[in-house]
């Protein structure tokens, strides 16, 4: 409850409460120049903040509202969301977030293998057409079934498919309507980009070029996993990644305000200070940004950010799909010695499929997989599952459960 300032005339106090605080005129100038952590940190205030930034959140963080923009019926694809686990992540995750636009941005949705076909179906009723790139077939159904006959338990790097991590394709589409026409009446047609993932949308997330894009909105939450350096820092800490190497990509965030952390703590500097002593010196990356701190995480832990998505969606549709299997993401950020003896930033996860589970998981915590794993074939089975489960963990490699 807010409590007046006596040090200050009554008038005063009245003013802050009936003519800032609870006009959303007003406070929305004030909290759309504001960083995310000092909205929340001014909801702590008083209730009448706390209702404020409530009411704020429903407007900037509507969902609905910033999808519209390339769907008749936002709710409905929210609902193929629910349904297929797709999720939409990227530059348009970011401007979520961040309530920002750029423009000529285009949607970059991410879809498990097994509902490429529905999304894609789905996404043509929308409207939309498929233009292939230079390496897949003229037509939807002729590129969809090269993917027919993929087995998730290899290795996408063997296949040829696309040079990222749990990435076999990525298919384009777009869509012209009346309201898109630039100032010389040229028709800029809307975007999306949908990425097939070999085994989890999740896996390609985690595998980002760098932190300040490992966001990700399901279909009834959105999820920033490294907010505090995103948003208030500015920072982006770049990891390794497979394939092409993503100058362009880092160099069009740093472009956007972003500072690309690539230096290396010494090679001297011990890598779990908090391990290793009281005197132990915090290596530089993590001395500039306490989230890059090495060690096990989850996707809705309280170093990530976690906004419930408004408006929500029917009530049919919450209970049939229930949480996103994105809520259960574990991984964790480690340290390794490259080529020229330098820590450099690692994603560690196991990857968790079985005939009994729908989706695909990413798990770290050995306790946890052992649980599951004893769950899912029984103890014995399970134990043995299990270690060569933190055998492969290294090299991030696939593990079924036994069949």
């Amino acid at each position: 409850m807010y409590t007046a300032d006596t040090s200050l005339p009554a008038e005063l106090n009245d003013v802050f409460l009936r003519c800032i605080v609870s006009n959303p005129t007003i406070h929305d100038l004030i909290f759309a120049h504001s960083t995310p952590a000092t909205v929340i940190r001014f909801s702590w205030t008083c209730k009448a903040a706390l209702l404020a930034t409530r009411s704020y959140y429903r407007r900037a963080y509507n969902v609905d509202r910033h999808l519209s923009r390339y769907f008749r019926d936002p709710q409905a694809f929210r609902t193929l969301q629910a349904r297929t686990a797709t999720l939409i992540s990227g530059s348009s995750a970011l401007q979520f977030f961040d309530r920002t636009c750029y423009p000529e941005s285009d949607l970059d949705i991410y879809t498990p293998l097994q509902f490429m076909r529905e999304v894609a179906n789905w996404l043509l009723s929308d409207g939309y057409r498929f233009i292939p790139d230079d390496t897949q077939p003229g037509n939807l159904p002729d590129a969809l079934r090269q993917l027919q006959g993929y087995d998730a338990g290899l290795d996408t790097r063997s296949l040829g498919f696309y040079r990222r991590r749990g990435v076999l394709g990525v298919y384009t589409f777009y869509k012209t309507t009346e309201d898109d026409w630039d100032a010389e009446d040229r028709a800029q047609p809307l975007k999306v980009q949908v990425t097939a993932a070999a085994r989890s949308p999740a896996e390609v997330i985690i595998n980002f070029h760098s932190t300040c894009v490992m966001n990700a909105i399901s279909h009834d939450a959105a999820y920033s996993l490294y907010p505090h350096a995103t948003f208030e820092s500015r920072l982006a800490l770049v990891c390794p990644t497979e394939g092409p190497a993503p100058d362009s990509a880092l160099e069009k965030y740093a472009e956007r305000g972003w500072h690309l952390v690539c230096e290396r703590p010494e090679a001297e500097e011990p890598l779990f200070p908090f391990a290793s002593g009281a005197d132990a010196e915090t290596p530089s990356i993590v001395a500039r940004e306490p989230s890059f701190l090495p060690g096990s995480r989850w996707a809705d832990d309280h170093t990530s950010w976690v906004i419930p998505l408004h408006p929500a969606l029917p009530l049919h549709v919450r209970a049939e799909a229930k949480a996103a299997p994105f809520a259960s993401t574990n991984w964790q950020l480690a340290y390794h010695l490259d080529d020229d003896e330098s820590p450099c930033p690692k994603m560690r996860y196991c990857l968790v499929r079985s005939p009994l589970l729908k989706h695909v998981y990413l798990l770290t915590d050995e306790l946890l997989l052992l649980a599951v794993w004893s769950a899912l074939k029984g103890v014995r089975s399970g134990r043995t599952v299990m270690q060569r489960v933190l055998d492969r963990a290294k090299h991030r490699q696939p593990v079924d459960s036994p069949r």
